[in-house]
């Protein structure tokens, strides 16, 4: 599936908002979206990750921030199939 979108991603643009780690590792760009309540309102927030913060994201949604996990989600985005 991830090989898929990426390869439709060469021709259009598209935003994908996964919880798996197998789908988010091989984008381009990294964006944390989460919700933020301010008094009695809530607000969608978006974010484009720094490289560190991508491999901190990758390596939560493989099951925690362990030195393995790391290694792990630094593994997986050297190894992209993202047409550049």
């Amino acid at each position: 599936m991830a090989r898929s979108i990426a390869a439709l991603s060469a021709s259009h643009q598209l935003l994908c908002i996964s919880h798996l780690h197998q789908i988010a590792s091989q984008a381009s760009h990294h964006y944390h979206v989460f919700k933020e309540t301010k008094g009695d309102r809530t607000f969608t927030r978006v974010v484009r990750l720094t490289e560190k913060e991508k491999i901190d994201e990758i390596a939560r949604m493989l099951g925690g921030e362990t030195d393995i996990a790391r290694k792990h989600a630094e593994e997986l985005l050297k190894k992209r199939h993202v047409p550049r």
